[in-house]
């Protein structure tokens, strides 16, 4: 992480907050989790900042940023977070939150649809009461029906992290009492937000997981990124709730990110000019399966296609030096048009070698086809077949 990129302080409702920035890009903003600061992305910016403009603000009463107002709620944090990227004029960023910051990044969907672009959430659920999520985070602060949490219980389940926690925030141990009574009232009151809230996000989102998370279960993940209906879903392998905070597993977690952010971000460097438009960007198209495996089988084996894979993703490397996405989705609705075709130099020797692989080929009302279903009678001579979850390919040669 570059050390030449200082933080500085902006004034947003009232509170000062504090805001740092690494590397040069399209804009990627990172909300950090309870109790913590902007610091705990530091092993994940390490990672990012040679591909992003990577800002990562300290939300109010947290680590260097103040709180005069005495309160915390989620939704107050993401109309800060609305309001710190007006004031740094960003357009529609990609936002990504862990925990607490994955809740904030949801509210923040939610109250200011227009202010984010694709939006990021991890180890975050949108329902503390029906889940049991409230009563874990009573259960972690030690608080009674009240809601006034334990210090001493709170630090023992801190365990040996605890005064290392208390150092990320501004008055150290001084100030630890009066987080954590905010972040007491922030957890347990919270109303959280309605299925049918969830439902409206019309952001593309990528839930993140680890699956080991004990704070918020895997299947909660699997619920949310089922709720969103335009959503992805990543999970990384032996990665507790802290994994992203950690040298040794945040790896899987900024590369989940980066995909996710290059196919998505509408917003581009500020160094780009007026005129460049899409005349020498290299493009690639996709294709939506609902069975990976059988998608591998037949693109790879069925039908010989040299293929590779990348965060659970196959990618065709065609011949002509066209690459073709290939992801899963439940669900899909199979293309009724002709999504690849594969030219030959002899179609009826293509046809031959490919059904005795399995493949059958598709016959059409009205089309002249002859016995082995090919159509001759106008333009090339072509055939079609689909693939394991009906997309429509062909093989066609020139007259």
């Amino acid at each position: 992480m570059s050390q030449a990129s200082p933080g500085r302080v902006l004034d947003i409702h009232g509170a000062q907050l504090y805001v740092e920035e690494h590397g040069a890009g399209a804009p990627l903003l990172l909300v950090h989790g309870g109790l913590g600061s902007g610091v705990e992305w530091s092993p994940v910016i390490l990672l990012l900042a040679d591909q992003f403009r990577v800002i990562t603000p300290d939300s109010r009463g947290h680590g260097r940023s103040t709180n005069p107002s005495g309160q915390l709620s989620f939704p107050t944090l993401a109309d800060d977070l609305a309001a710190l990227i007006a004031t740094l004029e960003l357009d529609r960023p990609v936002v990504a939150g862990w925990s607490d910051g994955g809740q904030v990044t949801l509210e923040l969907a939610v109250r200011h649809p227009g202010a984010a672009g694709p939006i990021i959430v991890g180890g975050a659920y949108p329902d503390f009461a029906g889940t049991g999520l409230r009563e874990t985070h009573r259960q972690l602060l030690g608080a009674d029906a009240a809601g006034v949490p334990d210090l001493h219980h709170l630090d023992a389940e801190l365990g040996e992290v605890a005064d290392e926690i208390k150092a990320l925030h501004h008055g150290g141990a001084h100030h630890w009492p009066t987080l954590i009574q905010e972040t007491a009232s922030m957890w347990l009151d919270y109303p959280g937000l309605s299925p049918d809230r969830i439902a409206a996000i019309g952001h593309p989102a990528l839930v993140l997981a680890g699956d080991r998370d004990e704070i918020i279960p895997l299947d909660l993940s699997i619920a949310l990124y089922r709720a969103l209906p335009h959503a992805e879903l990543s999970v990384s392998p032996f990665a507790d709730h802290i994994a992203p905070t950690t040298p040794e597993r945040a790896g899987p977690f900024a590369a989940a990110i980066a995909d996710f952010a290059r196919r998505h971000s509408t917003a581009q460097p500020s160094t780009r000019k007026e005129t460049t438009m899409l005349t020498n960007t290299k493009a690639y198209s996709g294709i939506a399966v609902h069975d990976m495996q059988q998608a591998r089988q037949f693109y790879g084996e069925t039908l010989g296609l040299t293929t590779s894979e990348e965060y659970g993703l196959l990618w065709l490397h065609l011949a002509g030096g066209r690459d073709t996405l290939v992801y899963e989705q439940r669900d899909v609705t199979p293309a009724s048009f002709t999504i690849l075709n594969f030219e030959v130099d002899d179609i009826d020797a293509a046809v031959d070698a490919l059904a005795a692989r399995g493949v059958r080929f598709e016959r059409y009302d009205g089309m002249a086809q002859d016995e082995r279903g090919v159509f001759r009678a106008e333009g090339p001579y072509i055939a079609w077949f689909k693939d394991p979850s009906g997309n429509v390919l062909s093989v066609l040669q020139e007259k």
